[in-house]
Parts: structure tokens; sequence; C-alpha cells
């Protein structure tokens, strides 16, 4: 089944090939009389024992030079039967033109069972015998901008008897007495004498500076120039990219000078200068391949350059970890004493308050605290008195009055308790009264040059009669 559908399939291709082939065409080719209106009969024969159908690809058609002006034919669509023949007529009116090339040719195209098929048509146009086309006047604006399109007034002298000249013209673009571009204008006077033509020339991608224009042509006499400037453009396009993820990243900067002079390039005058300034790793992708930014760098008119840095957490990450891991440190090892100061007792009566104040001190490091030494705090006219063991020393300030006790050493982990009482009047005082903290200050095993303090916790007491 399969080797038959693809028997059929070749037959079927073998027939569409062979009906392009098989159709005869009278005549073969046609040679048009130039300016006048032409009529020709196509005769179209069918050597198939299949039919035809025939469809014209232009019908109605106008043609604009350098071909024809009007193509017409008298169908749309023929069936031609097997073994036999039809004739078209086709009407077709070459252009009132005359040019310096003697012939065009242009294809009638049309379709034989949707395989394209071609018929050629030439015609010969021929220029006037006598007569010249002059170069005369050439005006230009002396200073342009890059990226903008100028007109170019061109003046011509028609020394031929016929109105509608066709010829070419040819603009060269210099600069430094190198040709950098050409432009080739095709242009048709309108009436005999001087003839007017405004041309339009695109400035594009030109280097700033000085550059001449140069006009001739094939068939024209003389040669026109002109000289003008280009002026500086700056127009530096940036476009950014930034990616990121969990263990780092990258930015992505792309520049390029659609400008027409260099521009200098560095870390602070890029748009994300900051992040370029604390970069080390910052890389330049040039037409030549990467390179390290070291300094600054030049991009030229045209020219597209990548900037960039690639950047990763895990130092940051690494920052984190050292940092908790120092706090951990400090909260373990620098509980080195705990002092807390309580208060087992007190009253308050007719201005005067009256009570007990316990202070524990104790060793919490693994190293023996030495040469301790602890201070309380109280009002200036307080009375003081230990109560056991706890003597002090009793210095009066200005203000307060300062306890002092020398308590030695302590061995890791243990534990001294010193307590007295105290007598203090209260005047203008409602509602609370904060003593001060108890300061202790003492040495470690190993450390004896430098002192530590610790402080305990205030005491807020309530006052009421």
């Amino acid at each position: 089944m399969k080797t038959a559908a693809i028997l059929v399939g070749i037959v079927i291709m073998l027939a569409l090939i062979s009906s392009a082939k098989a159709l005869e065409i009278s005549p073969s080719s046609i040679n048009l009389t130039a300016n006048s209106l032409n009529i020709v009969n196509l005769r179209l024969i069918n050597n198939n024992n299949f039919s035809l159908t025939v469809v014209p690809l232009f019908y109605k058609t106008q043609i604009e030079y350098p071909f024809f002006k009007n193509i017409q034919s008298n169908f749309t669509k023929l069936i031609i039967p097997p073994f036999s023949d039809k004739t078209i007529e086709l009407s077709i009116f070459t252009s009132n033109y005359y040019i310096t090339v003697p012939n065009f040719l242009v294809n009638f195209s049309f379709y034989v069972n949707n395989v394209s098929y071609n018929l050629p048509l030439s015609v010969s146009i021929y220029p006037p015998v006598t007569g010249k086309i002059v170069l005369s006047n050439l005006s230009f604006p002396r200073s342009v901008f890059i990226y903008n399109n100028y007109t170019l007034f061109l003046q011509v002298i028609n020394y031929y008897s016929s109105s509608n000249v066709i010829f070419p013209v040819n603009v060269f673009l210099i600069r430094n007495n190198s040709i950098i571009n050409k432009y080739v204008f095709n242009l048709k006077t309108y009436s005999e004498g001087t003839n007017s033509f405004n041309l339009t020339l695109p400035i594009n991608e030109l280097y700033f500076g000085n550059y001449s224009l140069l006009i001739n042509s094939s068939f024209a006499q003389g040669t026109l120039t002109s000289s003008f400037y280009v002026n500086k453009l700056s127009n530096l396009v940036s476009s950014k990219h930034f990616n990121m993820n969990l263990f780092g990243g990258n930015f992505t900067e792309v520049l390029q000078n659609l400008g027409n002079y260099p521009v200098q390039i560095s870390k602070n005058n890029l748009s994300e200068g900051d992040l370029y300034l604390f970069s080390s790793n910052i890389y330049v992708i040039t037409k030549y391949g990467p390179i390290p930014l070291q300094s600054n760098f030049t991009i030229y008119p045209g020219e597209r350059v990548i900037v960039g840095f690639t950047f990763n957490f895990i130092i940051l990450y690494l920052i984190i970890i050292l940092a908790i891991a120092e706090l951990i440190l400090f909260l373990l090892f620098s509980r080195k004493a705990l002092v807390k100061k309580e208060l087992s007792s007190y009253k308050f009566y007719s201005g005067n308050l009256e009570g007990k104040i316990i202070i524990k001190v104790k060793n919490i490091s693994n190293k023996e605290m030495r040469d301790i030494k602890l201070y309380d705090y109280l009002p200036r006219n307080t009375e003081v008195e230990s109560i056991g063991i706890s003597e002090f020393q009793k210095v009066v300030g200005k203000n307060t009055v300062t306890l002092k006790w020398n308590l030695g050493s302590l061995a890791p982990g243990e534990e001294v308790i010193v307590e007295y009482s105290f007598k203090t009047r209260v005047v203008g005082v409602y509602g609370s009264l904060t003593l001060d903290k108890a300061k202790l200050e003492y040495i470690l095993e190993g450390k004896e040059n430098k002192k530590f303090y610790k402080y305990s916790n205030d005491l807020v007491l309530s006052i009421s009669e």
C-alpha cells in the first residue's frame, strides 16, 4: 500500500512538471516598440492529454520605470482543453522616457496548473540624438548632526529637445580624501533648460569632523562639490541586568556608544558607580574579549561593551556566622561575676525610712576572683550598721554615703553575702524611691593587669504612710 501511494505521488508530480513543460507559447519572447502602445497576440498551445489552467500574475497592473508604463491582458483565467490552443491579447504601453541604456527586460508572469511561468518582454529605449545634461549648482547644509536626513539641492541644465530625460547621478561622501559612502539617484528632467531637484541624503553613523560631497554622472557633464561639518553627538545608551540567587549573583551594564566621538568611562561615571567602587572583580567585555577594569577605558562610536561584576554571599555568610559565634562566646565568657542586691525588709514612718539590704556576690567564672571590692551608695544623711561579719568602710561625700567592703578572693562557684541595716530621713518623696546599684571591682587569675567591673540591679521602694 505504501509503495502504491508513493508511485501515485510520483506520477502526480511528473504530471505537474510535464504540464509546465508541455505548454508551448508563441511567440516565446516579445520585443516591444518604445514610446507607444503595443498590441500582442499570444498563442498558448496545450500538447498534453489533460486540461491546463492559465492565470495571469499581472492584470491591469501599473509597472513603473524602468520597466513599462502599463500591461493589460483581456483574461483573468483561461482553461485550455487537451491538444488545443487559445489566443490571448496583451495591451502594453511603454513609457515615454529616454535613458542611456539600450533596453530593459521584464517577465510577464502567469501560472499554469499552479506552476509559475514567465514570458520575457523587452523594449529598446534610446536617448535623443543631440543634446546634453550639465550639472550646474549644488547646495547642502554647512553643519549637520548624525541620524538625520538632509536635503541636497541640485540644479541641472537640460540641453536636449525632450523634457523627459532620465539620467543617473552619483553622490560621493568623502572624508580625508577617501570615499566612505556612495548614493545613486536616477533623475528625470521635467522641462528643457534649468531643472531643480531636492534629494534626501541620510547622515548616519559618521564620526564628527569635516566632510565633503562630490557629485558626477556618467551621462551628465560637470562635477560639483560641497563641504560640511558633522557635529559632535553624545549618546551613550545603557541597559542594566541584575541576577541574584541564594549564593550570589552578577550585575551587568551594557553600554553602547551611539554618538560620533569616543566616550571615556571610569568606575566613577558609571550609572552604578558606588557598586563598582566597592567591587574589585569588575570586568569589561569588548569586541576583543573580556578585560579587567583597572582604570579608565574608551568606548568608540558604534562600539558596544558590557561592564559588570560578580558577587557571592559566602563571605557575607561567614561574617554573620563569625559575628554570632563571637556574640555567643562573649555571652558565655563575659559572665565572670554575679552581683545581686535585695531588700530583706523596710518600713516608712513619719518621714523616716528603715530597712535591711543583702548583697550577694558569686564567682561564676572558671578562674579565681582576687582583690574583690564591693561598693554601695546611699543618701548622705543615712545611718548604717553592719550585720554579722559584714564590716565595711564608710565614706561620707557631698551628696552620698559610700560603703566599701574588701572581700578578698573567691574560688570558682564560691559566693559571699554582705548585709547591713540603714535608717534615713526621706522628705518630699512620694510614690517610690530608687536606691543606686552596687558596684563590684575585681581581678581574675591570670589577668592581674586588668580590672573587671560588675553592677548589681537597683532597688525601687514604694513610699506611703
